[in-house]
């Protein structure tokens, strides 16, 4: 990575702030959506899962220089979760995006002042259904409400 590259962010928690205003603004997340940070699914932690008032859910995996580790932590929430998202602090290569789109994983862009899509998810939705429902109940068991999370 050249210096023109480099993060501006120390750590991954530093890009949750700047995420959740961006997703807020394109109105994403809202109020009524409730949040979950280092949500623990299946043995680890996913950065941040959302659970909208629709049951829709989604994962955001966040990661400041390995984009491929982050496409596969994202690939494998879309076992469960309907839509699923690779966030990262460094433009993603494009055999990474190549990577991400035969996943069926969502790619931002996150910089402190910007948030860019480049690669929308594959709208096929979680694999295994008993597995969403399980989800679901454990989101709302473990989930904030998106204006406490944005204030902590």
């Amino acid at each position: 990575m050249n210096s023109s590259e480099m993060t501006s962010f120390r750590r991954e928690t530093d890009m949750l702030e700047p995420l959740l205003h961006f997703l807020q603004k394109a109105r994403r997340i809202h109020e009524e959506t409730a949040l979950s940070t280092e949500f623990p699914w299946l043995g680890r932690r996913i950065d941040l899962a959302v659970l909208t008032k629709s049951n829709r859910t989604v994962a955001y995996e966040l990661k400041l220089e390995n984009n491929f580790k982050a496409i596969e932590q994202a690939s494998r929430n879309a076992l469960a979760f309907d839509r699923s998202y690779a966030v990262t602090a460094t433009l993603p290569t494009p055999l990474a995006l190549e990577y991400a789109q035969m996943m069926g994983v969502g790619v931002y862009y996150l910089r402190p002042h910007s948030l860019k899509a480049l690669l929308s998810p594959s709208a096929l939705g979680p694999v295994d259904q008993r597995l969403r429902a399980r989800l679901i109940a454990k989101l709302r068991q473990r989930t904030s409400a998106f204006e406490e999370v944005a204030h902590v």
